[in-house]
């Protein structure tokens, strides 16, 4: 009997057993220690760069809020009646040179009417009209009129402004501690806008004041002028006339 063929059949057959077995078992996890070190190095170099970029995005938030928005400094000692103690006087000039009888002003403005009005009626100047009774709408009339009103127009602006000089120095100082509790560079930008524009006011504050005294002297040229031209009128020889007022009746 030959016995090859049977061994060659148990030898397929053992084979092919051990390979159906190896394909039916579950594959063996391997650990490796240095891959897992590896791993966990990764992942927390990434976590330490998302938290670097949340620090820098927080960061370009925090300085694009400092530079951006608004603060309010506009209203900063801005109230209605630090706005109305800046307005010491009528708008025009019309108005301010006969402020007597001006209408619609405000509070300081009444203030100034009231320092104009008591001026005449502590002086009482003497009118144009009265002054040259003879031509009472004349051009010397109407040069002495100006001239007082503008002279009275000045006292009581001058007294008024001065008047406000220690609360507008108070909000400048108030301004400059502001200075010190300001958190940002808006903030500090806007503070000093603001205080830029109290210095603006200021300045306009005293061309109106040097508008006023330019109107004073040139009402007291004017008045000059006129004084100057009637007297020249009264000296004026007329030979007809003198030659009548010789002739008999």
């Amino acid at each position: 009997m030959n016995k090859t063929p049977i061994r060659t059949a148990l030898t397929v057959s053992a084979l092919m057993t051990a390979l159906l077995v190896s394909t039916a078992a579950p594959a063996m996890i391997v650990y490796d220690p240095s891959n897992y070190a590896e791993s966990v190095t990764q992942f927390n170099q990434m976590v330490k760069s998302y938290q670097q970029q949340l620090q820098q995005l927080q960061q370009q938030i925090s300085t694009t809020s400092a530079l951006t928005g608004t603060r309010n400094m506009g209203s900063l000692l801005n109230s209605p009646v630090a706005a109305d103690l800046r307005r010491i006087a009528p708008a025009d000039w019309q108005n301010t040179m006969k402020m007597g009888g001006a209408t619609g002003l405000g509070s300081s403005a009444t203030q100034t009417q009231g320092l104009y009005n008591s001026y005449y009626s502590a002086n009482a100047p003497i009118t144009g009209a009265a002054a040259v009774s003879k031509d009472p709408t004349g051009p010397v009339a109407q040069s002495i009129d100006r001239h007082t009103q503008t002279t009275y127009a000045a006292m009581a602006a001058s007294e008024s402004s001065y008047n406000g000089v220690e609360p507008r120095t108070t909000n400048y100082e108030n301004m400059l501690q502001q200075l010190n509790t300001t958190t940002d560079l808006k903030s500090s930008i806007d503070l000093q806008s603001r205080i830029n524009a109290e210095n603006g006011m200021a300045i306009n504050e005293l061309v109106r004041l040097n508008s006023i005294e330019v109107q004073q002297k040139a009402a007291e040229d004017n008045s000059q002028l006129t004084a100057l031209k009637q007297n020249a009128a009264a000296n004026h020889y007329d030979p007809t006339l003198a030659q009548s007022a010789f002739q008999q009746p």
